[in-house]
């Protein structure tokens, strides 16, 4: 058997996601065990009181797939720096979301030859250093294995079973150690069912396609090959809802990044550094993080420079495609807002009657005839003039309602009416027109 040590998150998460539907395949060995498979080489032993050796065959999985004898130098001989090692340590972090600690048995059935072959599985957790600071109790993964050949094959099935459906959207959510953890899979958002202005689709579309087909010319003129867009806008009208759609058009997944009071930059560069492939980066709120140059009472360690400079410095990620949304764009400083930065501004209006139109309809679709669903509509957006009511509850009335909505509109404009009072925005602009 041989040791297959996990230094890759990606090659780590898809392991462990694999096992989180698994959990009844697997048979839990002791360490002693663990420690007589190693020494004699035989899976299918049970618990015994064998003692252990010291030194086993050892393959690091990482970017640059070293490989390592009995936990010892890389294969060009040389040492990992500490600084390297450390990053290594940061990005193994334990997931609430994968199997506990323990040493599991596996029967993997190779889809090559359809032999099956045992495959061990290690989680254990290892004292975190970073930057000299301990800072938290890491999970290592080591997975045992036949040979190279029956690692590499047990690997593709992981990542095959692991990969999103065409029609599914992975969402990640950031931790505060700097690694990402899959929170949800969840149906693609229909970009037909994002009701606002199609020229505001059409632009980010175009912008995005455009960015993906010209990578080679970014190389020839040294441009950082990575692109920012911010959305802007009254809240509830749609900027989550475009960038799901966006990520389920394009067949990427998305990383969503919340800031805590824990993050400083070494964990933010980490979250950078980590991404999975094929992901775009969502950060939400930003002016909730950082008002002009100062950070907003969220994080001491990290520093508004820190951050310009992960985002579009020397330590940017390439390829990255990363949407920021904000409520208050006047509350960030100009230097993130300069181009280079944000290479794409998109202020999402509030609904004008044309998108309201094609929402019911559609939310009507099997409720009433095409000729129904227009009178309806019509009636709709007449009871609503002058009032300030947000596309995502305007959605989720009609869809709550859509065997009987205008007999129902009483109670929607009394809320309206509430929490316009209650938040005190009297504000006369009218929404619809």
């Amino acid at each position: 058997m041989i040791r297959f040590e996990i230094d890759q998150v990606s090659v780590e998460l898809h392991i462990r996601t694999y096992f989180y539907s698994r959990i009844h395949e697997l048979a839990t060995l002791s360490a002693n065990t663990l420690k007589d498979i190693i020494r004699t080489g035989d899976p299918s032993l049970n618990d015994s009181s064998l003692q252990p050796t010291t030194l086993i065959p050892s393959i690091i999985v990482d970017a640059r797939i070293r490989v390592k004898k009995g936990g010892g130098d890389d294969e060009d001989g040389e040492e990992d720096s500490d600084e390297e090692s450390s990053q290594y340590r940061k990005t193994r972090i334990a997931d609430p979301y994968s199997l506990g600690t323990g040493i599991y048995r596996y029967q993997f059935k190779n889809p090559t030859d359809d032999m099956t072959y045992p495959i061990i599985i290690h989680f254990y957790e290892v004292d975190g250093v970073y930057d000299r600071n301990p800072v938290a109790m890491y999970t290592k993964l080591d997975v045992y294995a036949p040979n190279l050949e029956i690692f590499n094959s047990f690997y593709a099935h992981c990542y095959d079973s692991s990969r999103t459906p065409k029609d599914k959207l992975s969402i990640y959510i950031s931790s505060k150690y700097g690694d990402w953890t899959h929170y949800s899979t969840i149906r693609k958002r229909k970009m037909e069912k994002v009701y606002m202005d199609e020229s505001i689709k059409t632009r980010i579309t175009q912008h995005i396609q455009t960015f993906i087909d010209t990578k080679d010319e970014y190389d020839e003129f040294g441009i950082p090959y990575k692109t920012t867009i911010l959305l802007t806008g009254a809240p509830g009208n749609g900027k989550s809802s475009i960038v799901q759609a966006i990520c389920g058009l394009f067949g990427y997944d998305l990383c969503i990044f919340t800031m805590s009071r824990e993050h400083d930059n070494a964990s933010i560069m980490s979250l950078y550094q980590s991404l999975p492939k094929k992901t775009m980066l969502l950060i939400e709120d930003i002016d909730d993080l950082f008002h002009e140059r100062s950070v907003k009472n969220i994080s001491q360690g990290i520093s508004y420079g820190g951050f310009l400079n992960i985002m579009d410095g020397v330590l940017y990620r390439q390829g990255l495609i990363t949407f920021i949304t904000t409520n208050h764009p006047e509350e960030i400083d100009s230097a993130m807002l300069r181009m280079g930065r944000i290479d794409m501004i998109i202020n999402i209006q509030n609904p004008k009657s044309k998108d309201i139109r094609v929402m019911i309809g559609d939310v009507l679709e099997k409720a009433c005839s095409p000729k129904e669903r227009e009178q309806i509509a019509t009636q709709f957006i007449r009871e609503l003039r002058g009032k300030e009511i947000c596309m995502s509850s305007l959605m989720l009335f009609a869809f709550k309602y859509r065997k009987d909505i205008l007999n129902h509109m009483s109670e929607l404009l009394e809320n309206w009416e509430f929490i316009r009072k209650t938040t005190g925005d009297n504000t006369k602009e009218t929404m619809y027109q």
